[in-house]
C-alpha cells in the first residue's frame, strides 16, 4: 500500500508540473517598445525610392561608471522608438546609425548639444564565382560590425563622478544577424555584444533586421514589410529544447497514469 501511495503522490507532483508548465507559457511578459514585424526604424535612400535596411527590437546600452563616492554604478540606455537614422545604402555595404539626444533631466525643449549614437555596418557576401557555369553561392548578408558613442549625463548616470563623459561602444569582425539576401534575421532570444573599447555590452532582444532590401517601406506599425524571416540557430537550439521537454514530460505523465491505471486493474482499489 505504500508504494501505491508514493506512485500517486509521484502522479499529483507530475500534474501539478503539468499545469505550471502551462500557465507559464501563458503569461505575456511585457516588453517595452516593441511590435512584431514592426519596422521599427528603416533607411531610406536619398532618392526616396528604396528602404534598404529595416530594424526592430529592444536594443539596450549596459554602461557602468565611476561616481562621486568611488563607488561604481551601472546604467542601462535603451534606444528610443523616435531615434534619427540615417546612412548609406549600397550594393555591398551599407550603415545605419541611431541617434538620440541624452536625458537631460533639466528640460525637454533644451535637450544636450551631443546625441546617443549607434551604427550597425552590414556587408553582402555569397555572390557568384566565375561564369554562369561555374561555382555559384547564395548571396547573404551580415553584420560586419558595430559603433557606437554614449555621453554622460546626471540623468542617466546618477552620481557619476565626471572623470569620464563618453563612453566609445566597437565591435569589429562580428560576422553575426547572418541571412540569405531577401530574407530577414529573426532572432527572439537574446545576443550580447562587448565592446572592444569601454566597458559596454550591448543586449539585443527579439531582434529582426533586413539589409539590403528592396522596397520602400514606412516605419510605423504600417510598416510591415520585413522578408521571410530567416530564424537564428539559438531559437532553433531553444525550440529543439521545449519540445524534447514536452515529450519527456507527456511520457512521464502516460507513465504515472498507466501505473495509477495498471495498480487500479489488478487490486480493485486505492486509497488516496
Amino acid at each position: 500500500m505504500y508504494r501505491l501511495r508514493g506512485n500517486v503522490s509521484l502522479f499529483k507532483a507530475l500534474i501539478l508540473s503539468y499545469f505550471v508548465v502551462q500557465v507559464v507559457s501563458e503569461i505575456d511578459f511585457e516588453q517595452p517598445d516593441y511590435n512584431i514585424d514592426e519596422v521599427k526604424w528603416g533607411l531610406t535612400n536619398t532618392n526616396k525610392t528604396n528602404t534598404c535596411i529595416l530594424l526592430n527590437g529592444i536594443l539596450q546600452i549596459i554602461i557602468p561608471y565611476n561616481t562621486v563616492n568611488a563607488m561604481r554604478g551601472l546604467t542601462i540606455l535603451t534606444v528610443p522608438r523616435n531615434a534619427s537614422v540615417s546612412g548609406s545604402c549600397g550594393s555591398f555595404t551599407e550603415n545605419m546609425t541611431l541617434s538620440w539626444f541624452p536625458k537631460s533631466g533639466i528640460d525637454e525643449n533644451d535637450p544636450p548639444t551631443n546625441q546617443h549614437s549607434l551604427e550597425f555596418s552590414f556587408k553582402k557576401k555569397g555572390q557568384v564565382i566565375g561564369d554562369p557555369q561555374g561555382v555559384m553561392s547564395e548571396p547573404y548578408y551580415e553584420l560586419e560590425s558595430l559603433d557606437g558613442v554614449f555621453y554622460a549625463g546626471e540623468a542617466e548616470f546618477p552620481n557619476f563622478s565626471h572623470d569620464k563623459t563618453e563612453y566609445i561602444f566597437r565591435a569589429a569582425n562580428l560576422g553575426m544577424l547572418t541571412a540569405p539576401v531577401n530574407l530577414s534575421y529573426f532572432c527572439q532570444s537574446t545576443q550580447v555584444v562587448n565592446s572592444e573599447t569601454d566597458e559596454t555590452t550591448l543586449v539585443m532582444t527579439y531582434l529582426q533586421a533586413q539589409a539590403f532590401h528592396l522596397g520602400l517601406s514606412d516605419t510605423g506599425p504600417n510598416g510591415v514589410d520585413f522578408g521571410s524571416r530567416s530564424y537564428c540557430p539559438r531559437d532553433g537550439f531553444q525550440m529543439i529544447l521545449t519540445v524534447v521537454g514536452c515529450v519527456m514530460l507527456m511520457t512521464l505523465l502516460g507513465a504515472a497514469i498507466f501505473l495509477v491505471l495498471s495498480r487500479r486493474s489488478r487490486q480493485g482499489y486505492v486509497y488516496l
